[in-house]
């Protein structure tokens, strides 16, 4: 899925850091997965989603 940007805060910030910067302090609880024939990885979560979820990627605990 893509999601448009709707500014890019700081001139000279590329869309790749602008779209990290919103990903990470995003208010919308987010999450990125990978999909393998196997099974699904979580890549990331941000802050909105460690916190509605209790999960924490850096321990692998809840």
């Amino acid at each position: 899925m893509t999601v448009p940007l709707r500014h890019v805060p700081v001139p000279g910030t590329s869309p790749v850091q602008a779209g990290e910067t919103w990903f990470v302090h995003s208010e919308r609880s987010l999450f990125i997965i990978a999909v393998e024939p196997a099974n699904s990885v979580i890549k990331a979560i941000n802050l909105a989603h460690q916190g509605a979820t209790g999960l924490d990627l850096c321990t692998g605990q809840s």
